[in-house]
């Protein structure tokens, strides 16, 4: 077994959500931020969750964030 291997690998779930708040930034005017709230909203909605299912996406969407931030492909102020 490599170190490769061993590894944590992202969820399909996780990259999904990283998909979707970057695809909200790209649509974001020049200059403008997104809302936490508005990503957590658009990912439970094209999951096909009801309308209160953002709730549990919410603090996902932060830590999804933090580690687009950290890997240079968003800036969070």
């Amino acid at each position: 077994m490599t170190d490769e291997s061993k590894k944590p690998q992202k969820s399909e779930q996780r990259l999904s959500l990283e998909a979707t708040i970057l695809k909200l930034c790209a649509e974001a005017p020049v200059g403008k931020s997104i809302d936490p709230l508005v990503a957590a909203k658009a990912f439970a909605e094209q999951r096909g969750e009801d309308e209160l299912a953002w709730r549990h996406w919410l603090a996902h969407v932060r830590t999804a964030a933090v580690g687009l931030a950290r890997a240079g492909k968003l800036v969070i102020y």
